[in-house]
């Protein structure tokens, strides 16, 4: 599952996407600058995906296959 971000929109140097599916956990001490941004709606894909992705079924999630 990802959800793609344009680097129009987010600041990016590339088109990315977050990779929903492969989570990972950093210590905030290694973040060291921001990368860029995203939009509220995109937050909201990327924790519908997660939350598919984790098996947790909540009213209103986005249709992911």
């Amino acid at each position: 599952m990802e959800v793609f971000i344009s680097k129009k929109d987010s600041g990016l140097t590339f088109d990315s996407k977050i990779k929903c599916n492969q989570i990972r956990t950093v210590d905030k001490l290694r973040l060291l600058k921001s990368a860029g941004k995203i939009s509220q709606e995109i937050l909201k894909n990327v924790e519908d995906a997660i939350l598919i992705h984790l098996g947790i079924l909540r009213e209103g999630l986005l249709n992911y296959s």
